[in-house]
């Protein structure tokens, strides 16, 4: 062996040991997007397996700087996806242009009909119809800000109760535009991200149906020693995941869906009740007693920097009383549906914990808006505990969103007359 073959032997080895090194971190970036593979959607399914297999796929190619280029991307994607936890902003909407329909086939919830009813948003997931140009204002604008009682899920956009609003101002000649940008499991810090968002929408007022998801994590704070929403490191919920969401994800449904309501679909069979099959909560092995005196310091924190953003947007902003089913006086077959006691466990809480803390966080937002200046509406003790308002312990049927909007509109109106 000459000496020209023995000093090329190290540089033969770099060589090799950097061959091997790019690939094994193509092939590392492969197995994370496997690891993460998003199987709840298909479009996203299939990009994000195109993204994190685009770098393994580029080593094979002859040039390096796209060898070079093609780790840093998967580098980038990794990255974005272990940092989606952390960086997921509050500010949370329903799926943009979603077209949906529940099909109820049952005449279980006396208060909600049969028949087909569709749910649908607009471009900026809201609820609204029919829709609005945010950039042309048509008389009064309402925005209502909340959780799964304000998005009424399970009710026909022609039904909910921010629809009826609508429509009852309307009768009264006034023009107007409720927008409803409630998004199920929201709590007060999401509520204020989206009352930010809004007020650059220029509303007249803004409703705001709060305390729910707030008081269960009161509770899961208590018996679950500082519970957190746990948040998997999933691509789609980085800043680029929400990039490829708007410009490619959102689009290509769209298209591929086109404008019918053929998107989701869910059937309530004869055999079921609305809200029958995550019921019987009482009937879980371990029961506690729960009886704060004040609501999460949390809740508080937030509901106050609510009031001080409304006030210095000159927005006029009302609060309304939380609805809930929790009473002595419920009869026994809406017990049997309450599940939210709290959800998602395997405790509960009794019957009157859950009375008292729903008092408990009522009472702080009259007080609250008292105390603030702001209008209030105290919906929630207008609302008896019954299955022909409610079809678990706080979603309401056809008639409760229509009981409600009947309340919510005598308070709108003596809102927008003052």
């Amino acid at each position: 062996m000459t000496s020209d073959s023995r000093k090329a032997d190290p540089r033969q080895s770099a060589a090799l040991f950097g061959h091997l090194l790019r690939w094994g971190c193509a092939v590392v970036i492969w197995d994370f997007g496997l690891f993460i593979f998003h199987r709840g959607n298909t479009v996203w399914a299939v990009l994000s397996v195109l993204l994190f297999a685009l770098p393994l796929a580029l080593q094979a190619t002859p040039w390096v700087m796209t060898r070079v280029y093609a780790l840093w991307f998967g580098v980038f994607l990794v990255v974005q996806s272990l940092l989606a936890p952390f960086l997921k902003s509050d500010y949370v909407t329903l799926q943009p242009n979603l077209r949906s329909t529940v099909d109820v086939r049952t005449a279980e919830a006396p208060g909600m009909r049969s028949g087909l009813r569709h749910i649908t948003t607009d471009a900026k997931g809201f609820r609204v119809f029919p829709p609005v140009d945010y950039a042309r204002k048509q008389g009064v604008r309402i925005f209502a800000i909340g959780g799964s009682t304000t998005e009424d899920a399970m009710v026909d956009d022609g039904s909910t109760w921010t629809h009826l609003v609508q429509e009852g101002l309307r009768s009264r000649h006034i023009s107007a535009e409720v927008i409803n940008t409630g998004v199920a499991g929201l709590r007060a810090r999401n509520h204020l991200a989206t009352l930010k968002v809004v007020l650059g929408y220029h509303p007249d007022l803004v409703l705001f149906l709060v305390g729910a998801n707030d008081w269960n994590k009161h509770i899961r704070d208590e018996f679950e020693r500082s519970y957190l929403s746990f948040r998997p490191p999933v691509l789609r919920n980085s800043p680029f995941g929400q990039v490829l969401e708007r410009f490619i994800v959102a689009p290509v449904e769209l298209r591929v869906r086109g404008d019918s309501n053929s998107g989701q679909h869910l059937v309530i069979g004869p055999s079921e009740a609305v809200g029958g099959a995550k019921g019987r909560s009482y009937e879980r092995a371990v029961h506690y007693v729960f009886r704060p005196t004040e609501v999460s310091v949390g809740y508080r924190e937030d509901m106050e920097e609510i009031s001080r953003t409304c006030r210095a947007s000159g927005v006029r902003c009302m609060f309304l009383t939380q609805l809930h089913a929790y009473s002595a006086a419920a009869p026994e077959e809406l017990q049997r549906l309450y599940w939210m006691t709290p959800p998602y466990v395997d405790y509960t809480l009794d019957l009157e914990s859950m009375v008292h803390i729903a008092n408990v966080y009522n009472q702080f937002l009259v007080e609250f808006a008292k105390r603030n200046g702001h209008p209030l509406c105290d919906v929630a003790s207008g609302m008896p505990p019954s299955t022909q308002f409610f079809y678990d312990d706080m979603h309401l049927t056809d008639d409760g969103a229509a009981r409600v909007a009947d309340l919510v509109f005598q308070c709108v109106e003596q809102a927008l007359a003052n």
